[in-house]
């Protein structure tokens, strides 16, 4: 989570030059900022926004990029194929997401929101793609229903 507008763009571009990632997946996402992902990564798919909303998902080698369409705010994944990625032997699914915040006001319409998330990312994760890793930012900690919701779903959080 790049934290919107408050996020250091050169320190970014540091980091992700240090780390160095595969695959590199991005909320709160702004033009500066999606420039230092574009400027790195040749497959992307990425919104920049002027608030919380922007985001994105970006991979160093070839990929299939779509939109995961989301109520409040959409998502993207990446199907990574072993042919073009040298250490895979399966294909890859990584749907990159961003819940909204659970404690926005009023509490209600954001507790709503989440679970219409939720169910909107449903029919992704039921793909039957032999391997998934979900990414993001789930605004929630082993505390909160939607963080239990999809350890129970998918075993593994």
């Amino acid at each position: 989570n790049l934290w919107a507008h408050k996020v250091d763009v050169d320190g970014f571009g540091v980091l992700v030059d240090r780390v160095d990632p595969d695959v590199l997946a991005v909320q709160e996402l702004q033009v500066p900022a999606a420039a230092e992902v574009m400027a790195r990564y040749r497959y992307h798919g990425l919104v920049a926004h002027h608030d919380t909303l922007g985001n994105g998902i970006a991979t160093r080698f070839p990929a299939t990029i779509s939109r995961l369409p989301m109520t409040y705010r959409s998502g993207w994944s990446a199907r990574l194929d072993p042919a073009g990625w040298p250490d895979l032997t399966v294909p890859l699914e990584v749907p990159c997401v961003h819940f909204g915040n659970p404690v926005t006001f009023p509490w209600r319409r954001s507790v709503d929101r989440r679970r219409r998330q939720l169910a909107d990312l449903g029919p992704r994760l039921d793909t039957g793609a032999e391997s998934l890793v979900l990414v993001g930012d789930f605004n929630a900690t082993p505390r909160w229903p939607l963080y239990r919701a999809l350890a129970e779903r998918q075993g593994d959080v």
